[in-house]
């Protein structure tokens, strides 16, 4: 993991020829309560100020574009072919073009990145419970099977740790038929429990193949400095996970 410029966060590529970040909320150009990398245009801050971010995130990380989603808590994961549409009605991004960025927007959900190892696809995945429920990290490993790509290495951005994230009963209900799924519940007692998004997207990539992942470990909800988070202020900023294959010279 590396850090620079403030704004990102780097994963290890093991010199695979992608790249892959995670922003936080420093370096850019947004005013309080969004200050000041906030990349989301739908939360109500300056739309001027996002897409000066926004500029500047396709800047810091080289990219010819970037690629964005009106997330809907969805399974619908869509093929990113045409680099002059650059936002999407999804919660899953998959492309083979080089050189244009992919990326998920969270603010306590979790980001799912995913490259396949020849470097020929990605794909950039949002996960709340909803999405993850619904099936959408087998919807995203899918995509890469379809176009013959099976081996594939995962990576997990900042979201909230299951310290932070409490949920009731209807939440740990929607997963009663998946034994494997409850043991990502802890009760608290009183229909509350607490829930490890992570440990739940790990269970799935695994029953599709993935074994290879990163994960940055790193609470949105606690790293009030360093991370936005929809549960700890409501109004607030986006973050996002980006990942894009290098052109190839």
């Amino acid at each position: 993991m590396v850090c620079f410029n403030q704004s990102l966060i780097e994963f290890p590529s093991s010199n695979l020829k992608f790249k892959a970040f995670q922003t936080t909320r420093y370096g850019g150009f947004s005013q309080s309560p969004y200050e000041s990398f906030n990349l989301a245009h739908h939360v109500g801050d300056n739309l001027d100020l996002v897409l000066k971010n926004r500029l500047k995130l396709k800047e810091l990380i080289g990219a010819c574009e970037v690629v964005f989603m009106d997330q809907t808590h969805s399974k619908d994961v869509i093929e990113v072919q045409d680099e002059k549409k650059l936002l999407y009605k999804a919660d899953g991004l998959f492309t083979q073009q080089r050189g244009l960025a992919l990326a998920v927007m969270t603010a306590d959900c979790l980001p799912l990145l995913l490259v396949d190892k020849t470097c020929q696809a990605i794909a950039a995945v949002h996960c709340g419970w909803r999405g993850l429920e619904k099936g959408i990290v087998k919807e995203a490993c899918e995509k890469f099977k379809s176009h013959g790509f099976y081996n594939l290495k995962a990576f997990i951005g900042a979201y909230i740790a299951q310290e932070s994230y409490e949920v009731d009963d209807p939440v740990y209900e929607k997963f009663k038929e998946d034994k494997e799924a409850q043991g990502c519940f802890t009760s608290k007692g009183g229909g509350k429990y607490q829930f490890n998004l992570g440990a739940l997207c790990e269970l799935y990539l695994k029953r599709e193949g993935v074994e290879d992942l990163y994960m940055l470990n790193l609470d949105t909800f606690e790293n009030q400095d360093l991370f936005y988070s929809y549960r700890r202020n409501k109004v607030t900023g986006r973050m996002a996970c980006v990942i894009m294959l290098e052109k190839i010279v």
